[in-house]
């Protein structure tokens, strides 16, 4: 009995070591990540005050926007990684929409869709929603992807079926950027037609709007 009360005290003890151990990793891991997404929302910061300064000096410019993109690929990539040993659960939709953006910035569009992907599924908020969903439409026609796009444009437009009882306001101001996003993207692609379409479609909700 105290040979079989003693095994098991032991594997207890060991559980609770490796448990806290794991807890303990999880928080170092999202200690870093948070260290990243704050030094990758710097950056364009950093550009736009550096091109500032240096207005008028293109070759500077040039290597200071050289360095800081691959500072930002780097970046990107060391948060892709530390997002992957997390367990599910961990991450906000925020963090991967940030972590998205970045793989955006740094031309890295598969990892950015797939970012934009999770951001999406994780969302619980029609903020992080409506924003994942339009970057990841507009991503879809700059990949070649029209029809795609135009799916999560129209799932956009959507978006208050999921997110009822917010005001007139809110909901018409939200459709229209969905539109002129929209629009924009099928600019991109050349389909102009296509672009005045939803040109006039946000004209015509803003025109319903009352006098305020």
């Amino acid at each position: 009995v105290i040979s079989v009360s003693a095994l098991a005290f032991s594997f207890g003890t060991t559980f609770v070591s490796y448990h806290r151990t794991k807890l303990q990793d999880i928080q170092s891991s999202r200690q870093e990540l948070r260290g990243i997404l704050q030094r990758l929302s710097a950056i364009p910061r950093e550009m736009l005050d550096a091109t500032k300064k240096y207005a008028g000096d293109p070759s500077s410019i040039t290597g200071i926007s050289q360095l800081y993109n691959q500072e930002s690929t780097m970046l990107s990539r060391q948060a892709g990684e530390i997002v992957k040993r997390l367990p599910q659960g961990v991450v906000s939709a925020t963090e991967y929409y940030a972590i998205a953006v970045a793989f955006q910035t740094s031309y890295n569009l598969a990892a950015a869709k797939e970012f934009l992907q999770l951001a999406t599924e994780k969302a619980n908020n029609f903020n992080d929603e409506i924003g994942a969903i339009r970057s990841g439409a507009y991503l879809e026609f700059l990949t070649g992807q029209p029809q795609s796009g135009r799916v999560k444009f129209q799932q956009a437009l959507n978006i208050f079926a999921k997110y009822p009882n917010y005001d007139p306001f809110t909901v018409a101001s939200t459709h229209i950027s969905t539109e002129l996003y929209w629009g924009g993207s099928e600019a991109m692609t050349g389909q102009y037609q296509l672009a005045t379409q939803h040109a006039d479609n946000a004209e015509r909700i803003v025109d319903g709007l009352p006098p305020s």
